[in-house]
């Protein structure tokens, strides 16, 4: 089973008017964009937020993301609200 790719038309009206108004740089910049919004969601083309990995500057892992969630969890049971004593009944 072949999958179908979709393809850049890099002779299109619309991209060849903003190479010449802009310039090579931008235009490869929207094709660029492009290409991202396919790969991480080739249905809708709109933007979908990606989990990202500050440290090491690439895309999050899910068991990046499992091990952050962890390490929250943790923070948020070691603090705990102090109890109030009752006072006995007399």
């Amino acid at each position: 089973m072949e999958l179908m790719q979709e393809v850049i038309d890099q002779t299109d009206p619309l991209l060849v008017s903003v190479q010449r108004k802009y310039g090579t740089k931008v235009c490869e910049s929207i094709t660029d964009a492009l290409k991202e919004i396919m790969t991480y969601n080739p249905s809708g083309r709109h933007v979908v937020g990606v989990p990202w990995n500050y440290s090491i500057n690439k895309e999050a892992t899910m068991k990046y993301i499992v091990l952050q969630l962890g390490e929250v969890i943790k923070q948020n049971n070691s603090i705990k609200a102090p109890t109030r004593k009752r006072n006995a009944p007399s």
